[in-house]
This record gives structure tokens, C-alpha cells and sequence, in this order.
């Protein structure tokens, strides 16, 4: 950009007010807008985006404004300067000048589809020669999916390391699942500190008033003594229990399906599947609902929130005689499409 010194600061949010869609609020960045980088060193990062409604949220790039309406003259971006969509996570590979340089992005906010919201963000990246200096690197970290109501503890060990001895590092964590009202998550600690190595527990014991559609994303973050860091991203799914010991008795030309309630008191209804012949199919880690691969088919939705009983009379025209059937039931939960 040109004439830096003199160019206003602008950004803007917008919050779409519609009563059909209930309450909205705009999804809040927990990691600061200025960072260090170095030159010809990979640089990554991530805003850290958290929407308390659960709404999913979409990252784009977008040049700086200096008004409304009137992005920054003569700006460019840098080549090789990524910003995933899905996740918000910054990829710079790599910069090649010592400056100080200005990106800006948008974080929009959808429900059932719909534009609720959006966020915008200016990040300062300041990058420096740092000789023979390199940033801390964090262990690798992947997305898990955890089912609420078990009583389940999750816990994960947090380590990053430092090329350049000594040096001291800090390493702290943000994201929803810290923001919680209801046992929220915890690092052991955080921030925690080491001299060339760094370890820390994550730790979340997973509640029923956590369940939601989206994922939490959690961010883990470690400075150098020179602010050099890196940062590893992990998205944690929350779903809900299925209901329990489902029964299938045959009565005459239909079937009786009863099912007690999941652990968590949380269903807005259920859906019934059913299938000609028994089947293998099982559901893979993450994954909700029932594909439609798997041969079976919806065959009805129940919404009353103390039904747990349903008889299949293939909607009055009695099944067929000598032909096995078999039946999924599965909860769906308020917000969480599950």
C-alpha cells in the first residue's frame, strides 16, 4: 500500500436482525491482531474465531478499508498468502521482505444457511530478520469427536519444542471450549513455561450442555523469548448419546419400536430408519445421522419430546410378509442437527 502513515483504520461488523432466526450474537477472535514472523521462515496462525451460538462460520480475505465502501489504495497481497475457509488458519510460505505488513479477512456467520453476521479483522504481521533465530514448533495435533453424557474426561498431552538452546518458551490455549459456563476445559498449565522444551494437559470434561452442531475449535499457542511462535489448531465435535436399548416386536403386519431416553435430557425429537434386511453398517468416528449409502431410509420424525415408543405400519399399508426389517433410531438435538 501506499502512504501507510496516512491512511485511516477501518473496519466494520454487521449483526442481521431477524426474529425468525432467534437470538444472535457475533462471533468474538480470542488471538491478538499482531503477530512476529520471520524471513524466509513459514508463518502460520489463527484468529482463534468463537461463535456462542454455534453458528458455523466461513473465513474469507478481503483488502483493508480506509472507509466505508473504499478499500486501501493500491493495496496487494503477498503471494503465497493462504487463509483456509473452514478453519481460519493463516499460511504465509513465506515472506521474503523485512516489513511490516497489514492483511485483512472477514468472519461471516450463517444459520440454516442464512447470513447472520459478520466480523471483520485487520492482522498486523511484523516481519523481521531473525538470523539464526527460528520459531518454537508444537507437536502435531488432529480433530477428535467426543459423545456427551458418558462422563468422559478428555485429556491431551501439549508439547512444543525449540531449535535455538536456550530459550524460553510459553505456551497457553484459547478457545470455546474454555468459555463454557458449565465445566469448561482447562490447561494445566496456562500459560505453562519451559526453558527449550514446554508440556501442558489439556483437559475438558465433556457436559450435555455442550453438544452442538459445529465444532469447538481449540488453539494452542507458543511464544519464544524473540515473540517468534507457532500455533497448532484442534477442532473437538461434541455429539449426543443415541437412545438406549432399542426393541423391535413384531404385531401382526407391522412393529413395535420402543427405545429409552438418551443419557443427556436433551432431544427435540427423533428420526426412524429403516431398512429391508439386516445390515453390518456401523457408524465411523465423527460421523451422525444415518447415510443414505447405507440402504436405509427415513421413514418417519417424531417431535413430541415423551415419545419413545413407535409402531411401523408402513404408514397404513402394513409391511410385507416374510421379509426382514431392520430399524435405527436416532436423537436430534436442539442446534445440533444430530
Amino acid at each position: 500500500m501506499l502512504n501507510s502513515v496516512n491512511t485511516p483504520f477501518y473496519i466494520e461488523s454487521l449483526l442481521i436482525i431477524n426474529p425468525q432466526l432467534g437470538f444472535v450474537q457475533s462471533p468474538v477472535l480470542l488471538n491478538p491482531p499482531i503477530e512476529n514472523a520471520c524471513v524466509n521462515q513459514k508463518f502460520t496462525d489463527n484468529p482463534d474465531a468463537y461463535d456462542a451460538d454455534g453458528d458455523s462460520l466461513y473465513f474469507r480475505l478481503i483488502p483493508p478499508k480506509q472507509a466505508y465502501n473504499t478499500d486501501v489504495a493500491q493495496y496487494t497481497t503477498p503471494h503465497n498468502f493462504t487463509l483456509d475457509p473452514n478453519t481460519g488458519e493463516i499460511t504465509w510460505n513465506v515472506p521474503t521482505t523485512v516489513a511490516i505488513y497489514n492483511f485483512a479477512f472477514e468472519v461471516e456467520a450463517y444459520r440454516d444457511k442464512q447470513l447472520v453476521g459478520y466480523v471483520e479483522r485487520d492482522l498486523q504481521i511484523i516481519v523481521i530478520d531473525c538470523q539464526f533465530d527460528h520459531p518454537p514448533v508444537l507437536q502435531a495435533l488432529h480433530d477428535t469427536c467426543i459423545e456427551a453424557g458418558t462422563n468422559y474426561n478428555y485429556v491431551i498431552p501439549i508439547k512444543a519444542t525449540d531449535p535455538d538452546r536456550p530459550d524460553t518458551l510459553h505456551l497457553t490455549a484459547s478457545g470455546g471450549p474454555f468459555l463454557q459456563a458449565i465445566r469448561p476445559a482447562k490447561l494445566i498449565n496456562n500459560p505453562a513455561i519451559g526453558v527449550d522444551s514446554v508440556k501442558a494437559l489439556f483437559e475438558w470434561e465433556v457436559d450435555c450442555s455442550h453438544i452442538r452442531k459445529e465444532p469447538y475449535t481449540v488453539v494452542f499457542k507458543v511464544v519464544d523469548h524473540d515473540s517468534l511462535s507457532d500455533i497448532e489448531n484442534m477442532r473437538i465435535r461434541v455429539v449426543g448419546p443415541e437412545p438406549r436399548n432399542l426393541t423391535a416386536t413384531p404385531a401382526g403386519n407391522s412393529v413395535i419400536l420402543n427405545w429409552k431416553i438418551p443419557i443427556c435430557m436433551g432431544p427435540v425429537g427423533y428420526f426412524i430408519y429403516r431398512r429391508s434386511d439386516s445390515s453390518t453398517w456401523a457408524h465411523a468416528t465423527c460421523e451422525i445421522g444415518v447415510p443414505g449409502y447405507t440402504g436405509y431410509q427415513l421413514i418417519d420424525t417424531i417431535t413430541s419430546l415423551n415419545t419413545f415408543t413407535f409402531t411401523d405400519d408402513n404408514h397404513g399399508h402394513e409391511l410385507s410378509p416374510g421379509i426382514k426389517y431392520c430399524y435405527l433410531v436416532t436423537a436430534v438435538y436442539l442446534n445440533a442437527g444430530q
